[in-house]
Order: structure tokens, then C-alpha cells, then sequence
């Protein structure tokens, strides 16, 4: 570890505090935590966030503030202040037993840490932890028609603070079934939850009955809303579906256009208000014309319901609670056909209590002829308020207040405990990424007897692909918890830590570790759970071996899945990356009641190179186990392309209409219940494009025109108009970079004309800069990012993340000398924790174009002059007139080509040498090729040509292609056009590459989206499949093959997986002269359907655990050729079950290829099914005897 990370490491517990409204608040709530005891009788309230006295908080509010009496309980609501707010409060100051407190002030930390009952309608924050004493009670804020926790598609990790607040909780309330298994099951509380689910209606619905249209109508014109009492009132509640607040005057706009159309058709009978999400109101506040219709935000929804006479809405839950008044409700839904499949729903519109319109004009139609479709939806009214508010009756809030604070029973609620009788095991995986710890872990975890153990998972938040996708794989009955914000450490705590972190425990210290620390920070991330063994599974974490440790359990077990003495002093690019770490870890082995490592050979290893640590009766040994389907059946089987004939995305465009009169379609054109209709529209007006689909080869547009939903057209009715600037700001924020793995830095704002890649961001995540210049486009939002005084591109906004304490405002101005201050420090330590980056800040190499470009060379020496300046560049070895581009641009300003040939090979050159052809005047084959694999046919109809000439005059026939079809070449035209050459039923013809697809039931791809075939020729085929580092020792398999082919000149050998000396073994692959012998094949998602081509697997690690790949290959059949270490001679059983290396070096790896290569060696069949039973036999022993 470097100087300065350590300097940054020793004083970060002391500046936290200082430069983070989040290291303050989590001083001070620790504080409070610590010291403050629960009072009695005192009940704590929060409603979003601080942001409202509304919902089931408020229900309970009142109904306690009516009926005590006494004034038994002291109320203290949460509030972030607000003039709207203040008019809704101002009727209860008068009250000595209620007490408004400032969200995130130290009043309300206080009350945080010693109210004896908390309520809320969402989620305390990630720094709260639920004291034993105090009594959680979380109303949830609706029934839900959109998917909940982990239904919702993405990162689990998204639902991580609800899943953590639920279960920290005494009670969840429930309104009904359905809303009762969204708990259990789309959180997954299913067998853990300790709390009980009390289903028995909602509070806030007792708003609804006992509703005051005369008082509610009064608050109203508090906030200058005035009604026409004469007339009926029309409510309507769109949600918020964006994902960042560039596109909100968009939906505002539309929002403001349909409710004056409807105003204009039918102003003489309804009074027309709107209620935005919550999210949206600040904007739908500035935004002028839509204030007359406005309800604000500070308003409860639930009472206000009670005065309303018909809901429209799109996926809001409010539609469930008002089922109660039975008034009609329509559904609009003008966005649904994007928006449920990016966010999926419970119910299809056929379902629904009410009718569904999908465009503006149906849902006038539908309010004009009210009575007749209300008869029509009747039924379906009746049965789902019979399903969604049965329990509702006006006094739902009165029998939760008995249940909860008087402790009698109550028939009319249902009370759901859920904790089963199953044993409790927690388990810490690892980071979830693509290795053999993974691979091990969700083997166990399938094979583990679910009816007997409750598994429940505790992971860092999600944030890559890599990540989620082995996320994905556990099996649903995993419950998933995950830690994310920092830990409740007092600054004097947090330097505690990281002294046992830096040095570990000594006997003579022992005394002084703060095991308290731990438990407080495993009780934040686990709430009331308790486990009979807490595992830590990755056993390289010393963080997560404490948190493990500090767990509610009545066993603690630390894997070890290889020599982890060794592991400690293994050398990564000159350093031992692990040693620091790993010996921290072992110093505190003897803390848990056992070590496990991975084989009998690994345990021996372990106990002997680390005795001295823990007394030798706690190493123990559990065999990893396989995952028998996904090796050799069918686990997930490949969707065929055939079936994906639909793409669609939301995107923004402006664009103009070609013609007046448009054929347009009220849903996507592929729905079978798509209405088609003829529209006069103003073609001089330019149309807003919201979506896109392609269904088969067409493609369509969602649009808008004049701020009013249209329909789905055909592009083809459509010009688009390039992306423009529509507000330029001049700021002063400051706040950390928020990139991800897939974040890019761009030339100029998203979506301008000509805007291109610069270069990746994701090494700038969490560097302080700051922001004096954001612009909004028609379709995104972007910052200017300047680290160091360098303008290094534009993100966009939702990749920065404001300080909230460091900013003065939103506004460019000045800044007070302390912030400055607090500001420089925080910049420091980004330079302390980000030194490389900063370091290569003035290196930087930009990509400045990813895009293909066509250009010629003027002068070939110039080949020459690049070999010799730049690393990597060569000379062509024949000539060639034209080349295929792709630009960078060094930071020092000077410009170099990457350049390909029609031969396929790269070149790199000073960009004054080139010449970019701006048009090509005759299209001809720049590059052709040969290859060999399979495709089948994206779409039915495919567009073929007989000849390369047919290409140029476009004259092609359309023919059918139902089965796979056999590639022979492909051709790249100076237009950048690509087409394959295939074979049809004997003909040989050509089809363009984007109308096919390579065969998944004829190769695999890897996860750079690469297409590789399976292996087709008789010659023996090797195969091994690992990370990429120094230990798995892959060159000296390289080296062995080589001299193998270069003796016998047969054979092939791919290697399976990605790591850091991919490069190095690039570079020994190209100088053995085997390059198109040895395939690096990169990570395969599921690589057995292409090891089960091969013929031998080899292992030529340096060290190993159990290595998983051999386990998995030895379940495939394959012959086994392994280096001769502890892990693969005890799994081999001596060479029974595969061979081993007589010497683990060059000449020994050789031999045993050529052993296997050229005599008939047979060896014992596996029997994986036997294996795994004893394997969890062993791990049932160890950890729960």
C-alpha cells in the first residue's frame, strides 16, 4: 500500500465527518444510538422522506391524537421544512404532546435512537438501526400493480434498503393477500422474517370514509386551488417513469396538453385536477400552466380521494383505495407498451376494474360514455374489492391500535408469522464475480436441502453486469440481503478498526478488540435476523470476516479455498496484495468456531503452514460440491433468435412528419388488439419520438405532437431532426463522480450532432470535482467534467452526485471561505485515493472516435516513422490504397490512426499522414475473408443476391430460411456495408450480416458478445478453463502445446477464461508460432455445451484449493491431465480419475500429453451424483453437528 493511500486511510475517520453530510450524520446518529435509552410511550412518524403528514402515518396520528385522552404518548413527526408544509402542520402546534422535528437534525437523531415506536410509509435511512427495545412498524405506501423488490428487472441490489428496513421491523402492515405475498415473496421474507405481517386493511383508506369535503375543500384554497362545487371532480395520477429529470418538461407538457383537452370537451361537468408523483411535483410546481390544475403534494392523497368522483390513472396504486368509494376509475395507459417491459406489472389490462384507454381520444371517449363502460367493468370492480380492500370498513386504523399498543387480539386481522422452524444459515459469498469462488458457492447453495435450511445471503450492492448475472443463478428461494452505506462508527470506532485492520490481533491486544462494533454494524445490514452459523464463504475479506463474526449466530465458520499462506505472500505486479489482509485474517481464525478448507489435502496444508493461529481440532474440510444439471442437461436452454423478432426501446427524438395524413396505431403495432386509423396531422409541427420498436425488419415510432400523445407510426412517415440545446446553466455544484464499469466520456452533450466517445469514466467514479456548466439537450442533461484543471469530456448529469453538504446552492456565485475549505479537503483526498489516476491525468490517451472511417495513406513511409515512436505499430508487408479507421488523440495533442487493411491487419500512424474519404465514389470489396460457422435467420424473409454485383444494383430476391444455414465468407464494402456468403439448399448466395444470427445449438458466446464456434475437427482437442493469473499458470500449457504440435503436428487447445496475463500469453502464443493452434476464448457464461467438444482437460496450477474446473470436467467425462499438487492428487485419487504430471514443469506436462495423445489410457468413471451426496453430507457435519 502506497504513502499516501496509507495517509488517506489514517486520517479518513477524522475528515468523514467534516467534508460528508453523511459522515456527520452517522457521527452524530451513533452518538445518539450509544447514549439514549428508549422512552416509553414516545412514537415517532416519518411519511416520505420527511417530505408529508400524509398516508397511514398521519391515519395513526390522528386516530392516537383523538382518543388519548390521557396524552400517553408523546408525538414526534419528521418533517424537512417547507412553506407548504408548515399550513399542514400549523393545526397541531397548539398540542404539548406533539413535536415537529427538522429530518436529519440531532432532534430527530435522537428520537431515532429512543423513540420506543417508529413509524413510516418507506424507508429510514441506511445509517438507522432498529434497537431490540423499539417497535418498528412499516405501513408501505400502496398495493402494488407494478413488480416489487426482486421482481423488478435489473440489480437486485436496488431493492436493498427496503428488504433492510423490512427487516428491522416488529410488524408490516398489509391490505390485503396480495400486498401480504409482495412482502414474503417479491422481497423474498418468505421463512425469514421475524417480525409478524398484519393483513387487515389500510389506515390511510379510514381517510377516504371519514372525509370532510367542506374541510378538505377549505385547505385547498390555502394553497389558491379553488373548486366549481357545482360540478364533478375529475382526478387524475400519473406516475413518473423516468429515470432522470431532463425529460420532466416533457411529461409536464403532455400532462398539461391532455387534461386541457379533456377540459375543453368536458369543462361544463368535471372540475379537472392532477396529482404528480411526488418525484415530479418541484418541477410541476415551476411549470406555470399546469399549476390550475395542481393538487399539492402536501396534500393526503386518501382524504382527498373522498371528495372525488372519478380517478384516472396509469400504474398508481391509489386506483386500489379508491375501490372503496365505488366510483368509476379509468385507466390510461398511453405508455404502457414501453413501460412494462422495462418495469413488468401483476395484472394485464383484461384484469382491470375499469377501462383502458390509450390515447387521449379513447380517454375522452370512455368519460363521455362513463355509465355504459362502467357496467361493462362491473364485475371486475366488484371482484377486485373484494380481493384488494376487504378488510377496509373505515375502522382498520382502531384494530391495528389495539392489536399493536393495547396488545388485544383482533378476528378481523389477519396475522401472518412467517419465521419457519427451518435452520437459519447466512452465508458472505465473495463479490460475486466470475471465478471459482462464485462458481462453488452457487453449486452449494443448489445442492443444499432447501425444505431443511433457510439460506439467506448477505453480498455487497450489485453494481456490474458480471455481478448481477451470478446474482441471477441462486435460486429463488435465496433470500438476499446487502451492505451498502458506511458503518455506525464513532470516529474513535472507526480508528479501532482500522488499527486491528492494519495489524491485526496479538494476544496482548485481544482485550482491546471492539467485537461490539461489529455486532452493532452486522444488526444495521441484517436487521432482527438470527442464524444458527454464520459462514464467510469468500474467506479473503478481513471486513467481511468481522461483520460475519458479529452476527446474531450460534456458529461462525470462515472458508479457505486454497494455501492461504501462500495466497498471502503471492506477488500481483510487484506487490503481495493479499499479505496485509489475509494476515489480519488470520489473526483472528481462532475467533470462529472453525476454518473450512475446500479438500482434505488443502486442510492439511492450512493447518500445518498455520497452527500458530488457532488450535489444530478448528481446521475442518468441506468439499465444494458441482452443479450437476448445468453441466451436463439443459439447465437454461438457448432462446432462439427466431423468437426475437421485437426490439424496442424509450428514446427521444425530434422529427418532422413527411405527410399530413398518417396511418397510426393506438398500441404497438405487433399487439393483436392495435387499433389502426387514418389522422390528419400537421406536418409543419415537429412530432416528439418517446419510443422506438422494430418488428421485424420495420421499424416504429412512438410520437407526440403539441405536448398530446399520437400513436405508433411507421419511420418511414418520419424525418428526424438532430438533438438541440435547450438550456444552457452556469453552477456551482459540488459532489463526487457516480460512474459505472459501462460509463463513457463524451466530446460535447449527449445527443448533439457529432457528439462521439472520448474515453471511459469508469476510473473517475468517486473523484470530487466541480460543476460550473450543465446543458440540457431535447433528450439528456450533461455536465462538463474538469479534474486538475483538465476539461476531460461530458457525463451525463445522473452520473454526478451532489454533496449536500459542500453546496450553497445550485447557482453560480460565491462560495464561503469555509466551504472552500471543506472543499479542497475533499478534493485532497481524492487525489490520496485516486493518486494514479490523477497521475495519468496529463497521459491520458482519448478515444475521440469509435466510429469507422475510410482513408488513404499519402506516404507509406509514414508506416515507418509510427513503428518507431509508437509501441505496437508495424509496417504493412503489401501495399493497399485504402484502409479502415478508427481516431484517437493523445492528451500532448498529437493525433494517431489505428488503421486496418483489408488483410484484417492493424497499423498505427500520425494522423497528418491520412486522409479521410468523405465519399467513396464507387463501392467496392474492401475486405474479404473466409470462415466457417453457422447462422440461422433472424427474421423468416430474408433479402438474398445471387453475385457481389447483384449487391450494387440492389436487386435481390426475398426467400424463407426455417433452418440453420452454413457461412463460407464474408465481405466488408468500402461503404462499410458487411454481407456473408451462405449456403441454401446446395446454392451458394449472399445476405446481409444484420439479417442473420450465429447458431446457438452451433457455438457459444463470450461475455465480449464474441460468436465461437464449437470445435469440428477430429484432431485430439485440449481444453482448459480458469482465471488468467500467475498461479493457474497457463504459459506453461502454452509452452507444453507447442512443443506437443511442433513433435506431432496435431492438435488444438482453447483456454477458457479472461485475467490479467491475457496479454502475456497473447505475445507467447504469437512467438511459439501456435497462433492458430491456441485459442484464447475469453469468459464463457456457460462453457460445458463447448468443453463437451473436447477431448482432454488440463490443469497446470501452481497451487489450488479444489479446483472447481477440474470437478467439472471429470463430471463431463473428459480424460484429465493435471499438475501433481495436494488439491488435484487428493481429488484424482492418485491418478485414478485422471493423470498426473510426473514432474510439474515443461517436460512433465508434455509427457502426459503425449501419454494421452498417443496410447489408450483408461481411468475410473466419476460418479458426480455420489460425490455431491457425501460432499454435503461432510458439509451438514461440520457446520451444524
Amino acid at each position: 500500500m502506497g504513502i499516501l493511500n496509507s495517509l488517506n486511510r489514517l486520517f479518513a475517520p477524522a475528515y468523514r465527518p467534516l467534508l460528508t453530510t453523511n459522515g456527520k450524520l452517522i457521527q452524530q446518529y451513533t452518538t445518539c444510538y450509544k447514549k439514549c435509552s428508549v422512552e416509553k410511550h414516545t412514537i415517532l412518524y416519518e411519511s416520505r422522506d420527511g417530505q408529508s403528514l400524509t398516508d397511514s402515518p398521519l391515519a395513526i396520528f390522528e386516530y392516537l391524537l383523538e382518543t388519548d385522552s390521557e396524552k400517553k404518548y408523546t408525538h414526534i413527526w419528521s418533517i424537512v421544512k417547507s412553506p407548504e408544509l408548515e399550513k399542514i402542520i400549523a393545526p397541531y402546534r397548539h398540542h404539548d404532546n406533539v413535536i415537529f422535528v427538522e429530518r436529519n437534525s440531532k432532534e430527530y437523531l435522537k428520537w431515532l435512537a429512543s423513540a420506543e415506536y417508529l413509524i413510516n410509509n418507506a424507508t429510514f435511512q441506511p445509517f438507522f438501526i432498529a434497537k431490540k427495545e423499539q417497535i418498528y412498524i412499516n405501513t408501505w405506501h400502496g398495493t402494488p400493480l407494478k413488480t416489487m423488490g426482486f421482481d423488478i428487472p435489473g440489480s437486485p441490489s436496488g431493492a436493498q434498503n427496503v428488504v433492510r428496513n423490512f427487516c428491522s421491523t416488529k410488524y408490516l402492515i398489509s391490505p390485503n393477500e396480495h400486498t401480504t405475498n409482495m412482502f414474503l415473496d417479491s422481497y423474498r421474507l418468505r421463512g425469514m422474517y421475524q417480525g409478524e405481517v398484519l393483513e387487515g386493511g389500510y389506515p390511510r383508506i379510514d381517510q377516504t370514509f371519514k372525509c370532510s369535503k367542506e374541510a378538505l375543500l377549505q385547505q385547498l384554497k390555502m394553497f389558491d386551488l379553488r373548486l366549481d362545487t357545482a360540478k364533478k371532480i375529475l382526478l387524475y395520477t400519473p406516475t413518473w417513469k423516468g429515470t432522470n429529470l431532463s425529460s420532466a418538461r416533457n411529461d409536464l407538457a403532455q400532462i398539461h396538453a391532455e387534461m386541457s383537452y379533456l377540459k375543453k370537451v368536458h369543462g361544463d361537468t368535471y372540475s379537472i385536477l392532477v396529482k404528480v408523483h411526488p418525484f415530479l411535483y418541484k418541477q410541476a410546481k415551476r411549470y406555470e400552466p399546469l399549476v390550475p390544475y395542481l393538487i399539492p403534494d402536501v396534500i393526503d392523497t386518501n382524504k382527498l380521494l373522498g371528495i372525488v368522483d372519478v380517478l384516472i390513472t396509469d400504474y398508481s396504486s391509489i386506483f386500489f383505495d379508491f375501490l372503496v368509494t365505488d366510483k368509476p376509475i379509468i385507466f390510461y395507459c398511453w405508455d404502457d407498451d414501453l413501460y412494462s417491459e422495462e418495469r413488468g406489472k401483476y395484472f394485464e389490462y383484461e384484469e382491470l376494474p375499469g377501462p383502458v384507454a390509450f390515447t387521449v381520444k379513447e380517454l375522452s371517449d370512455y368519460l363521455t360514455h362513463l355509465d355504459t363502460v362502467g357496467k361493462e367493468t362491473q364485475e371486475k370492480y366488484e371482484r377486485f374489492k373484494q380481493r384488494f380492500v376487504p378488510y377496509d370498513d373505515g375502522r382498520t386504523t382502531e384494530r391495528y391500535i389495539s392489536y399493536i399498543f393495547d396488545k388485544e387480539q383482533q378476528h378481523e386481522i389477519t396475522v401472518v408469522k412467517n419465521r419457519s422452524e427451518k435452520k437459519r444459515l447466512l452465508f458472505y459469498p465473495g463479490g460475486m464475480r466470475n471465478n471459482g469462488i462464485t462458481s462453488s458457492f452457487i453449486n452449494l447453495v443448489k445442492n443444499i436441502d432447501k425444505d431443511k435450511y433457510e439460506i439467506i445471503c448477505l453480498m455487497d450492492s450489485a453494481r456490474s453486469k458480471e455481478q448481477i448475472e451470478n446474482i441471477k443463478k441462486l435460486p429463488q428461494s435465496v433470500h438476499m440481503l446487502f451492505r451498502f452505506g458506511q458503518p455506525d462508527f464513532t470516529m474513535s470506532e472507526a480508528y479501532r478498526d482500522l488499527y486491528f485492520h492494519m495489524f491485526g490481533m496479538k494476544k496482548w491486544n485481544e482485550h482491546l478488540f471492539p467485537a461490539n462494533i461489529y455486532q452493532r454494524e452486522a444488526r444495521r445490514l441484517l436487521g432482527n435476523n438470527d442464524f444458527d452459523a454464520a459462514i464467510d464463504f469468500s474467506g479473503y475479506s478481513l471486513h467481511w470476516a468481522k461483520i460475519i463474526l458479529g452476527a446474531a449466530a450460534d456458529r461462525r465458520f470462515c472458508y479457505m479455498h486454497s494455501d492461504m499462506s501462500a495466497d498471502a505472500q503471492r506477488v500481483v505486479n510487484g506487490k503481495k496484495i493479499h499479505k496485509m489482509n489475509l494476515t489480519g485474517l488470520f489473526s483472528v481464525y481462532h475467533l470462529f468456531d472453525k476454518v473450512i478448507s475446500v479438500s482434505k489435502s488443502t486442510m492439511e496444508v492450512n493447518s500445518s503452514k498455520l497452527a500458530h493461529y488457532l488450535p489444530q481440532e478448528k481446521f475442518d474440510f468441506s468439499p465444494n460440491t458441482v452443479d450437476i444439471e448445468r453441466i451436463v442437461g439443459t439447465e437454461t436452454a438457448a432462446v432462439s433468435n427466431r423468437e426475437k423478432t421485437v426490439e424496442s426501446s424509450a428514446s427521444q427524438f425530434r422529427g418532422l412528419l413527411l405527410a399530413d395524413d398518417v396511418t397510426v396505431w393506438n398500441k404497438r403495432p405487433d399487439d393483436s388488439s392495435a387499433r389502426q386509423m387514418k389522422l390528419s396531422l400537421d406536418k409543419s409541427k415537429e412530432v416528439l419520438g418517446v419510443g422506438k420498436v422494430t418488428i421485424e425488419e420495420c421499424v416504429y415510432y412512438k410520437i407526440s405532437q403539441s405536448d398530446q400523445y399520437i400513436g405508433w407510426i411507421d419511420s418511414k412517415a418520419v424525418k428526424e431532426l438532430p438533438d438541440e440545446v435547450i438550456k444552457k446553466e452556469t453552477v456551482s455544484l459540488f459532489g463526487k463522480i457516480a460512474t459505472t464499469k459501462e460509463s463513457f466520456l463524451y466530446s460535447q452533450p449527449l445527443s448533439l450532432p457529432g457528439t462521439y466517445l472520448k474515453s471511459s469514466a469508469a476510473d473517475l467514479r468517486n473523484i470530487y470535482v466541480e460543476i460550473k456548466q450543465i446543458v440540457t439537450t431535447t433528450s439528456d442533461t450533461s455536465v462538463l467534467i474538469v479534474v486538475d484543471g483538465i476539461e476531460l469530456g461530458w457525463l451525463p448529469l445522473n452520473e454526478f452526485r451532489p454533496s449536500q453538504r459542500l453546496n450553497v446552492s445550485s447557482t453560480a456565485g460565491d462560495v464561503p471561505f469555509s466551504v472552500k475549505c471543506l472543499r479542497r479537503l475533499a478534493v485532497i483526498s481524492s487525489k490520496l485515493q485516486k493518486r494514479s489516476v490523477y497521475e495519468n491525468l496529463s497521459k491520458r490517451t482519448t478515444l475521440i472516435k469509435k466510429v469507422n472511417k475510410f482513408v488513404t495513406v499519402e506516404k507509406k513511409e509514414a508506416f515507418r516513422l509510427a513503428s518507431a515512436t509508437h509501441a505496437g505499430a508495424s509496417v504493412p508487408d503489401r501495399d493497399s490504397s485504402i484502409f479502415l479507421a478508427e481516431i484517437y488523440q493523445e492528451s500532448c495533442g498529437q493525433k494517431i490512426y489505428k488503421l486496418r487493411d483489408a488483410l484484417n491487419q492493424d497499423f498505427l500512424i500520425d494522423a497528418k499522414y491520412v486522409k479521410v474519404i468523405d465519399e467513396v465514389v464507387k463501392e467496392s470489396i474492401f475486405l474479404q475473408e473466409q470462415c466457417s460457422y453457422v447462422v440461422q435467420a433472424v427474421y423468416p424473409q430474408v433479402k438474398v443476391f445471387k453475385e457481389f454485383s447483384d449487391i450494387l444494383d440492389n436487386n435481390f430476391i426475398t426467400i424463407t430460411i426455417s433452418q440453420d444455414v452454413q457461412v463460407y465468407s464474408k465481405i466488408v464494402t468500402t461503404l462499410n456495408r458487411e454481407f456473408i456468403q451462405i449456403d441454401v439448399d446446395g446454392s451458394s448466395v449472399w445476405v446481409s450480416s444484420s439479417s442473420v444470427r450465429p447458431s446457438t445449438e452451433r457455438g457459444v458466446f463470450n461475455k465480449e458478445k464474441e460468436y465461437i464456434p464449437f470445435p469440428t475437427t477430429e484432431e485430439i482437442k485440449f481444453v482448459t478453463m480458469g482465471r488468467l493469473s500467475p498461479e493457474k499458470n497457463q504459459g506453461l500449457l502454452v509452452e507444453a502445446f507447442a512443443a506437443f504440435y511442433a513433435a506431432h503436428r496435431i492438435g488444438q487447445l482453447y483456454i477458457i477464461g479472461s485475467g490479467p496475463e491475457k496479454e502475456a500469453l497473447v505475445k507467447q502464443i504469437a512467438s511459439s508460432g501456435v497462433s492458430d493452434r491456441v485459442h484464447l476464448l475469453g469468459q464463457i457464461d456457460n462453457p460445458f455445451s463447448f468443453m463437451k467438444k473436447c477431448d482432454v482437460f488440463v490443469l497446470t496450477s501452481q497451487y489450488e484449493g479444489q479446483p472447481m474446473a477440474l470437478l467439472e470436467s471429470m463430471t463431463l467425462g473428459l480424460k484429465i491431465i493435471s499438475t501433481d499438487i495436494p488439491a488435484c492428487r487428493h481429488l484424482l485419487e492418485d491418478g485414478k480419475f485422471g493423470l498426473l504430471t510426473e514432474t510439474n514443469d515443461l517436460d512433465g506436462v508434455l509427457n502426459a500429453m503425449v501419454q494421452v495423445a498417443v496410447r489408450t489410457l483408461t481411468f475410473i468413471t466419476f460418479d458426480a451424483q455420489n460425490y455431491n451426496q457425501k460432499a454435503m453430507k461432510q458439509f451438514y457435519n461440520v457446520v451444524l453437528k
